[in-house]
């Protein structure tokens, strides 16, 4: 049993947390034209805004409705997910990449949560050689012959170029964006460096906005064509605490609203 406090999925599966993987999960099995979007990257502006974690219950929460799901570890030079899941990171993306290993030598099954697993990889300090070769796209296309959902974890877009090697693969982009890690100014530009190379951005998940209600509040958005989707809270049993989150909430969206308009508005001119 994969016992680790983050993957929520499995073991916190009736928190509001869960909730709000699964409120996503349902977003985005529509978010294109009314489709699912088969290979999802989920990226940051700047590390620690929990990319990994909401990589990981995104893939739960589809393997749990029956897809058929492969998540896997795209950030060749500080992987963690072989870490989060217990296992080894040996055979994995770049190994296959460079022929030393295959996809059934490399993917790992978690039978148990009906979930497949792609570690990293031998690490590189510089794998974006491998990343734009032709075998990632070969290597991807095999991938959809076997699964309806590919997750891909990547290094923050705002840090090093790797994210953006997997665009020629990828149906969309995830943006994570976690409250006191990176600054509004960081998310425009990672963003828009996005919007410049024409990927499809899916949406922008709002990650660790417990700060925003307290202590012990836990906080949740979505945000998807304009309107937002939350998951929230502790504190609903506390009439007093209750009525300051909700003001905290609207206020926090208001600003929010403000800061993704302004955000779309930089991206459309440039």
């Amino acid at each position: 049993m994969l016992n680790n406090k983050s993957l929520v999925m499995i073991n916190k599966k009736r928190s509001p947390a869960a909730e709000a993987y699964r409120m996503l999960r349902s977003n985005l099995m529509y978010v294109k034209n009314g489709t699912m979007p088969q290979t999802i990257v989920v990226t940051s502006a700047r590390a620690g805004e929990g990319k990994t974690t909401t990589s990981s219950n995104i893939a739960l929460a589809f393997a749990q409705i029956g897809k058929k799901v492969l998540l896997i570890d795209g950030d060749i030079r500080k992987p963690s997910l072989h870490q989060l899941f217990g296992t080894s990171k040996i055979a994995g993306l770049s190994s296959v990449i460079r022929d030393a290993t295959t996809l059934d030598e490399s993917i790992i099954r978690f039978e148990e949560f009906n979930l497949d697993f792609l570690p990293s990889g031998p690490s590189m300090s510089d794998p974006t050689e491998i990343l734009s070769s032709s075998k990632v796209i070969t290597v991807f296309e095999e991938l959809k012959t076997r699964y309806d959902l590919m997750i891909v974890d990547t290094p923050p877009v705002g840090v090093v170029t790797d994210t953006t090697m997997f665009a020629p693969v990828a149906d969309g982009y995830l943006f994570v964006v976690s409250e006191g890690a990176s600054t509004v100014s960081e998310f425009k530009q990672a963003k828009g460096h996005l919007e410049k190379i024409g990927v499809d951005i899916l949406g922008v998940v709002f990650n660790k906005m417990g700060a925003v209600l307290g202590k012990d509040s836990y906080y949740y958005k979505y945000y998807y064509n304009r309107y937002y989707y939350y998951g929230y809270g502790r504190d609903a049993s506390k009439k007093g605490k209750n009525k300051r989150a909700k003001g905290a909430e609207k206020k926090q969206a208001k600003e929010e609203t403000k800061t993704e308009e302004n955000a779309t508005n930089e991206g459309d001119n440039t």
